[in-house]
């Protein structure tokens, strides 16, 4: 019971039709069924498909099944349309005009496995683009960290403190210059004989020359430690910055890191894959770091791209797509097709449709179908509608005729009462 609801659902994926595969035989109920098989597991692979993009991109099944279930119903009627208008020549051997004429109906099959083959190649190859997308979040990072540190360092708070800071610094040189200076001029004369000896004002007991350098050390030692101070305490304003940059910094990244790929960008790492090889740094065994050339790490190829194996995927559900309307223009014609081509002209006979062979303009002989149906309803009414008229003219002048006898026999009844008196 199973077996010929399954065979009869499998015929109509097949656009067969049930009425005549009932009397076709075994081998037209084979070959329909598996055509329809391959329908309807195409429609079926188009659902997962679909399903695989639309979680991906939404991330919801309230939205995932009902758009999942819609597209596999649309390729599988599209499918179902595709192989039942498609008819070979009934002969094993595909000629170029007959695939030219199937052109469109390849053409639109081998989109629509392209089209089944993008989501589906997502999942098959997930773990290779989780990898990918790693690698491409890292260089992401890197660039919106540069980015974020760009526009903090350009800050005008920020930008007006480090460049005071360059100013003092630069000031400070040569206050410390004079301190240092001073301080060897007083070790010089320590050590030509002065002893340093101070008096109870606190003044130097030796010449004005000796008061003057202790006064210039004494005031390069307070200019330098106020600009000092200063210039620390501007130090840790920055380094106040210096802690939000770094927050600021690390914030970008964790957003990089929290970024998950949508369907786009599966679909642009499968290419990148399909196109580059997998890339590592070289290190150096004896440094333990990167080797780099000209300003760049030194890299190697450990692998090739993997254009084969991704294409290869994709042609396989093109082929599977194509492959009923190629199988069907290389069977030979079976008795189903007699018996199909038999209705279709019974009931273009009954419709008064005749076909015949006629040449065109260009001497090759077409079919050109005359539908006598509206010449015999034209030649019906056309006919009833002339015994009509030819009636009506019979019965006005039959009537005339008996109008005519009456006057002559009684013309007085068709007098009335006033007529006859004269008024």
């Amino acid at each position: 019971m199973w077996g010929k609801k399954i065979a009869r659902f499998l015929w109509k994926c097949a656009g067969g039709d049930e009425q005549i595969m009932q009397y076709a035989s075994y081998y037209d109920h084979m070959k329909m069924m598996g055509i329809g098989g391959v329908v309807f597991a195409t429609a079926v692979l188009a659902t997962l498909a679909m399903g695989f993009a639309m979680q991906t991109i939404f991330g919801s099944w309230i939205v995932t099944i009902p758009v999942a279930l819609i597209w596999g119903l649309i390729i599988f009627n599209l499918d179902r349309f595709i192989v039942s208008v498609n008819k070979g020549d009934g002969d094993e051997k595909m000629s170029w005009q007959e695939l030219k004429a199937a052109a469109p109906r390849l053409l639109m099959a081998a989109l629509i496995g392209i089209t089944i083959s993008a989501p589906l190649e997502t999942e098959i190859f997930d773990k290779e683009i989780d990898r990918e997308w790693e690698n491409a979040k890292m260089d992401m990072s890197i660039k919106r960290r540069y980015e974020v540190e760009q526009e903090f360092l350009n800050t005008g708070e920020y930008r007006s403190t480090a460049d005071k800071i360059k100013k003092d610094s630069i000031e400070l040189i040569p206050i410390e210059q004079r301190k240092i200076e001073a301080n060897n001029n007083i070790d010089l004369l320590t050590t030509s004989g002065w002893n340093g000896q101070v008096c109870t004002d606190g003044t130097s007991c030796s010449n004005p020359r000796h008061i003057a350098l202790y006064d210039s050390r004494d005031n390069a030692v307070a200019e330098f430690n106020s600009k000092k101070r200063e210039l620390d305490s501007l130090k840790r304003v920055l380094a106040s910055f210096e802690d939000k940059r770094v927050l600021m910094l690390n914030n970008a990244a964790d957003s990089i890191k929290a970024l998950k790929p949508g369907f786009l960008d599966k679909i642009m790492m499968i290419e990148r894959l399909s196109s580059e090889g997998k890339l590592v740094e070289v290190y150096d065994p004896t440094t333990g770091k990167i080797k780099m050339e000209n300003g760049k790490p030194v890299v190697k190829e450990i692998y090739g791209n993997a254009w084969w194996p991704i294409n290869l995927v994709r042609f396989l559900f093109v082929l599977l797509e194509v492959a009923p309307v190629l199988l069907k223009m290389f069977m030979v014609k079976s008795a189903y097709e007699y018996m199909q081509d038999n209705v279709t002209q019974i009931l273009i006979a009954k419709q008064g449709i005749y076909y015949e062979p006629i040449k065109d303009e260009h001497g090759k002989l077409i079919w050109a179908g005359t539908n006598y149906n509206p010449k015999r309803i034209i030649e019906v009414v056309k006919h009833q509608n002339e015994l009509e008229e030819r009636n009506a003219k019979e019965a006005i002048t039959v009537f005339a005729d008996e109008e005519s006898k009456k006057i002559k026999d009684d013309p007085s009844q068709f007098f009335d009462d006033k007529t006859k008196k004269g008024g």
